[in-house]
């Protein structure tokens, strides 16, 4: 004796005869362009190449930061620039003990508006303890630090930086080196995905969705930028 199931399912059985609802979103404006991208100029050996130049770059840029350890001003702006420029993430455990001995090693600040509060904000957005009445000293009554998306404006602060007298040719060098290899990289990962969303064809089978890949990725690509 067989045993009907589809009576006692505590779900609703979806009939196959239903017209469903289907929506006019505009189709994606890329097309197939990051598929047909151009890649010559990121093959192996190029990138490769590449790879070694930032790793050089990196160590070069590691001994200026130490070596401005004796000047900690100079050694909080360098630590800024590499911040502003998106490099802080391949300098994390240099900049964190060079904050740290800046926050052992000085009760005082530095009696002028922007180098206290570069002190300052450095200082807080590294997770030390550091008081928002210290800069009233100084006349200023900080409201919390800004949230800042990484990344976001490193290639306009290039500009701004290489006009600075004082600019690190390295930290330079390894600033448009790191974006350009990045560019790549998100190239690459573009043409993959969007490779596989167009395999799988789910423009066509979802047609209930947005076909927003691209803009998805790029989102996703400005919050965590780093590879």
């Amino acid at each position: 004796m067989s045993i009907d199931h589809s009576s006692s399912s505590p779900f609703p059985v979806a009939n196959p005869n239903t017209n469903r609802r289907t929506t006019n979103y505009h189709r994606s404006i890329w097309g197939n362009s990051f598929i047909l991208s151009d890649t010559r100029d990121d093959n192996e050996i190029t990138l490769a190449h590449k790879g070694q130049q930032l790793e050089d770059l990196k160590e070069e840029v590691r001994r200026e930061l130490i070596a401005a350890n004796s000047d900690p001003l100079k050694q909080l702006k360098f630590i800024d620039a590499i911040q502003r420029l998106g490099l802080a993430y391949h300098f994390e455990k240099d900049i964190e003990e060079a904050l740290q001995d800046t926050y052992d090693g000085t009760n005082d600040i530095y009696h002028d508006l922007y180098d206290d509060a570069l002190w300052f904000r450095l200082l807080r957005q590294q997770g030390f303890d550091i008081s928002c009445g210290i800069l009233n000293l100084s006349g200023f009554k900080p409201r919390g630090l800004p949230i800042q998306t990484k990344g976001l404006d490193a290639r306009a602060f290039m500009s701004i930086y290489q006009d600075e007298a004082s600019h690190s040719k390295s930290l330079l060098k390894l600033a448009k080196l790191d974006f350009n290899l990045l560019q790549s990289l998100y190239k690459k990962e573009l043409s993959n995905i969007s490779r596989w969303w167009k395999d799988l064809d789910f423009s066509s089978k979802l047609l209930f969705a947005r076909d927003r890949l691209v803009e998805g990725y790029f989102w996703i690509a400005i919050v965590c930028f780093e590879p």
